[in-house]
């Protein structure tokens, strides 16, 4: 039992750590623009209107690697249902996303690829991890 509460908070820590640190690099290439308050939801949504494509792939890439990263992690630390560590993981990541989609509007586009890969970052996971969890 022990080793299954490591493995969900060692694989929730992970995916946590992933999202900040690609998400961090997003900042760093498409900082805020000087004088916008982060905590104003009009302006975050110009900001967010204005951004390139790019700027989104990259939030877009850091949910989903770190459903994927976060999930494997889980799944070969508890040595057992795959489904299971990878769900939980990716129902966190997936969690964390609609809350600041709906804090913060993002375009239709870039919530519905959302939503969808990290559903499929799911299913890929538990892929990857009955490789190494012999189920």
């Amino acid at each position: 039992m022990i080793r299954k509460i490591i493995a969900l908070v060692v694989g929730l820590l992970a995916a946590l750590a992933l999202v900040t640190s690609i998400e961090g690099l997003g900042y760093e290439l498409y900082p805020l623009p000087d004088g916008i308050d982060s905590q104003n939801i009009d302006q975050m949504r110009q900001h967010i209107e204005s951004l390139p494509p790019q700027a989104l792939l990259i939030v877009l890439s850091a949910w989903i690697v770190a459903t994927m990263g976060g999930g494997l992690l889980a799944c070969i630390i508890s040595k057992v249902k795959p489904l299971l560590f990878a769900s939980l993981i990716g129902l966190a990541t997936m969690s964390g996303s609609i809350y600041i989609m709906f804090q913060i509007p993002h375009p239709p586009w870039f919530m519905a690829a959302a939503i969808a890969g990290i559903l499929m970052a799911i299913f890929i996971t538990v892929r990857i991890a009955r490789i190494f969890v012999k189920v």
